[in-house]
């Protein structure tokens, strides 16, 4: 019987051992997509800045890298 009941503790140890695991999983799982997600709009703003100067005179450029930047900001606070 105490070894019954031994065991039984033993299955519900690994039990809340799995769940957090699993836990654990799910979490790392959703910073990788928000670090994904956050990579994307970083070559984006990567392949807009280069458009942008291929196409811009000097002082339009930084006019439009920093316009550029400021929405590069607003979309990651957005995250």
């Amino acid at each position: 019987m105490e070894v019954a009941r031994s065991r039984e503790n033993e299955a519900r140890e690994l039990l809340m051992q799995k769940k957090k695991l699993l836990q654990a999983l799910e979490k790392t799982k959703r910073r990788l997509e928000v670090l994904d997600d956050l990579s994307m709009k970083i070559n984006e703003v990567r392949i807009f800045l280069l458009l942008i100067f291929k196409k811009s005179t000097y002082l339009h450029k930084q006019a439009m890298m920093e316009s550029a930047l400021r929405l590069y900001l607003r979309s990651v606070n957005h995250v």
